[in-house]
């Protein structure tokens, strides 16, 4: 499953996934419905930071691509620190 977070992406991403044959996780999809499919998944990987705190959700494995590195791990550590008091 391919995911796409703003229409740079979707523009790119939507033939590849056509392509592939693989479902999309586009832009019209319900914010809700992406945080469930995101949040029930085993892993996300991607650079985009909104997909992977919903992936986090679920405590799905999350694996960073290029993208904001501060905004990424911070979230990983916020919810590192919160499974841990858990």
């Amino acid at each position: 499953m391919l995911t796409a977070s703003d229409l740079v992406d979707e523009e790119i991403i939507r033939p590849l996934a056509r392509g592939l044959g693989l479902p999309l996780v586009g832009l019209s999809t319900p914010i809700q419905q992406v945080a469930d499919i995101l949040g029930n998944a085993d892993a996300y990987i991607g650079g985009r930071w909104h997909p992977a705190i919903f992936a986090m959700r679920g405590r799905d494995a999350v694996a960073p691509s290029v993208g904001n590195d501060f905004q990424d791990a911070g979230a990983i550590g916020t919810v590192r620190s919160y499974h841990t008091a858990l």
